[in-house]
């Protein structure tokens, strides 16, 4: 079966391509632009190249909607972001779970 380099650069291990498209939110957020742009872009081509940081917004998005106490310290985190669009996107999720 094919190995999937995705899967290697983000758990550290080969894994069937299928594994691609169960990436846990988190990792989803903690996702650097270079892997994003390498890796997931190509996939999702539609996210422009330039609009990487929507990626993290649709995943606090995602966790503001099924939050668990575990998602807090992403969207705290999220909030001093570089990127006005995701700060603004963890705010919003702030306000919707109490944090």
């Amino acid at each position: 079966m094919e190995k999937c380099l995705l899967c290697k650069k983000l758990t550290g291990k080969l894994s069937p391509n299928q594994a691609c498209f169960y990436i846990g939110l988190e990792k989803m957020f903690e996702m650097d632009e270079e892997t994003f742009l390498n890796y997931i872009q190509p996939i999702f081509w539609y996210i422009g190249k330039d609009k990487a940081w929507l990626w993290k917004c649709n995943a606090i998005r995602a966790m503001a909607n099924s939050y668990e106490a575990k998602y807090g310290e992403y969207i705290k985190k999220a909030c001093r972001d570089s990127n006005e669009n995701v700060r603004k996107m963890a705010a919003w999720a702030c306000e919707k779970v109490g944090l």
